[in-house]
């Protein structure tokens, strides 16, 4: 991390915890002092806007975005004094319209017809430096105050006092078909690369990012494709473990990813990819993928479920002693995150502390 923040040079954002449990609502509500600020969230691409001589543009991976390709997004910034922001690039419509939106934008060349045809904008919901100052360490509403003074397109927030409040602000929100709520406490720091309860998603759906650690060939027509399933898995230190096989018949999401994985099939088990000595048994012989994934040169994807269940399976994450792993019910893909990279996927702590909440 540095030790001063420097206009044209990425830092790495503060990250989000994702709530689950019967009692997630109360949770919030207690861990942020008897109140929280809930914000809407929407199915962007996140993004840290520099503002100095020139405008610059950050991924939540640190990679640059061509700033010229949004001119749509850059002319609402105009204003915007010299500083760093945190924000999230979305488009228009529904959470799923606008987040495909998004990725059509996102290219290395200015189209002027996918800005016609795919507006988006930027909304800022943070601000960690004003100048040559460093805000980070400010509460987050008086950074808010901030930014809201030299902003207008900033995510109006609701100060929710009570369990219920937010419980029917969130049924409310999802009820709208948006993505859920973010959670932030209103005395926090921004933890700059840091994963805290200070903020916490609530969606309808538990939702993890996962490590594609290897494929499986399909059947009949789906035979016809490069896979037809994946395995996914959790990081665990420097090592990946296995959570979960999804199906996948999608064949624009899997020929994104076969694009992105075709040079790191491996017909043995990666170095740094954890196996269960169960996958070897009879009972679990078509678990075992037809190819293995290298999990460094791998890709991410945003994998929904009804919840986390703990047995006697075939997995490794979180595998202990008593023979018993971390695994998914009824697991589905949403979507492809090519703004995310591998070392962003969920750890098995994560999936350890979710399971454990929702006891």
């Amino acid at each position: 991390m540095k030790n001063k923040m420097i206009i044209g040079e990425a830092i790495e954002p503060m990250l989000v915890y994702e709530s689950a449990g019967k009692d997630k609502y109360a949770d919030i509500i207690k861990r942020h002092g008897g109140s929280t600020l809930a914000e809407i969230k929407y199915d962007g691409y996140r993004v840290q806007v520099h503002k100095g001589k020139e405008l610059s543009l950050f991924t939540r991976n640190l990679n640059t975005l061509n700033a010229r390709v949004f001119p749509d997004v850059t002319k609402n910034l105009e204003n915007l004094p010299a500083g760093i922001y945190d924000g999230e690039l979305v488009g228009h419509g529904t959470s799923i319209e606008g987040f495909n939106a998004v990725k059509k934008r996102v290219r290395s060349e200015l189209d002027n017809s996918l800005v016609e045809h795919f507006p988006l904008e930027i909304r800022l919901f943070d601000i960690l430096c004003l100048g040559n100052r460093d805000v980070t360490q400010l509460p987050l509403h008086e950074r808010r105050e901030i930014l809201e003074t030299y902003h207008l397109n900033v995510p109006v927030q609701y100060e929710m006092g009570s369990a219920l409040a937010l419980q029917q602000k969130f049924e409310e929100v999802t009820s709208a078909k948006l993505e859920g709520l973010v959670c932030k406490n209103a005395d926090s720091v921004y933890s700059i690369g840091k994963r805290t309860r200070d903020w916490i998603k609530l969606k309808k759906s538990l939702t993890l990012d996962l490590t594609v650690l290897g494929v499986y060939q399909g059947e009949g027509k789906a035979s016809e494709l490069p896979f037809a399933a994946l395995l996914l898995g959790t990081k665990n230190g420097n090592k990946y473990e296995t959570l979960t096989k999804v199906g996948i018949s999608n064949r624009g999401i899997i020929a994104e990813i076969e694009k992105k994985i075709e040079n790191a099939y491996s017909q043995s088990v990666p170095q740094k990819v954890d196996i269960s000595s169960e996958i070897s048994k009879k009972t679990y012989e078509r678990k075992v993928p037809f190819r293995y994934v290298q999990p460094e040169n791998s890709v991410v994807l945003e994998v929904s479920a009804l919840d986390i269940t703990r047995s006697n399976n075939w997995h490794s994450c979180g595998l202990d002693s008593d023979g018993k792993a971390f695994s998914l019910r009824i697991p589905v893909v949403e979507s492809y995150r090519d703004d995310k990279t591998v070392q962003e996927c969920a750890s098995t702590e994560q999936v350890k502390e979710l399971y454990a909440s929702n006891k």
